[in-house]
């Protein structure tokens, strides 16, 4: 099992080119959405969303607002993630709305603590907020890159789009939400030549620092 957690990272690299005549399987596709929603973020607030970007000619006006890179319309599956453009009432309200449905608790303790929870991040600027959105949105994405490799799935993370087109072309409301990532999911090509190079990477005495 320990060596497994490795070798399914070191297996892992951003695809360049995918092979589109292969598509993931729809339980598999939902073990992935399911293991970013099992993402833990801070208080659980879960400040972001992740779009299913099914259409062929919708990912094709996408791909244009990606400077066509070829892996938006070619993988088997594209995610956009979107965090939120600040830490808006609604989104503290469908989590405590959500904890007292499924565990049923004490309501004034739930009262109490909803109270600094919303006190503690909507104090802070608009900007500020709408970061601290987009770090929780990483780890959603990191869970999904980590569950596809698992399953041996090809990804690719992407930022380098037009936000605004894309929150056009998507039809976002950007006074809500940031479209910021996307994710391509499938299976490598043949012919993609990144797949063959050495990961390069820090050493672990580099990168990790031992404080005692």
């Amino acid at each position: 099992m320990k060596s497994e957690i490795l070798v399914s990272r070191e297996w892992r690299y951003a695809v360049k080119k995918y092979d589109k005549s292969k598509n993931i399987e729809v339980e598999e596709l939902e073990l992935i959405l399911k293991a970013i929603n099992l993402a833990p973020t801070s208080y659980g607030l879960q400040p972001f969303k992740v779009i299913h970007v099914k259409g062929e000619k919708v990912r094709a006006e996408l791909k244009t607002a990606a400077y066509n890179q070829g892996q938006i319309t070619d993988a088997s599956d594209l995610l956009v993630f979107a965090h939120a453009t600040a830490v808006h009432p609604f989104i503290i309200d469908r989590y405590f709305n959500n904890l007292m449905s499924t565990r049923k608790p004490n309501i004034k303790e739930v009262e109490t603590y909803k109270n600094h929870v919303t006190q503690a991040l909507t104090n802070w600027p608009e900007a500020q907020q709408a970061s601290w959105c987009d770090k929780q949105m990483y780890i959603g994405l990191s869970y999904g890159l980590q569950a596809a490799s698992d399953l041996r799935i090809d990804s690719s993370a992407i930022e380098g789009f037009d936000q605004k087109r894309f929150a056009e072309i998507l039809k976002i409301n950007t006074s809500l939400w940031i479209p910021t990532v996307s994710l391509a999911l499938g299976y490598r090509s043949k012919n993609d030549s990144s797949q063959h190079l050495a990961k390069v990477r820090l050493s672990e005495d580099e990168l990790i620092q031992i404080f005692e």
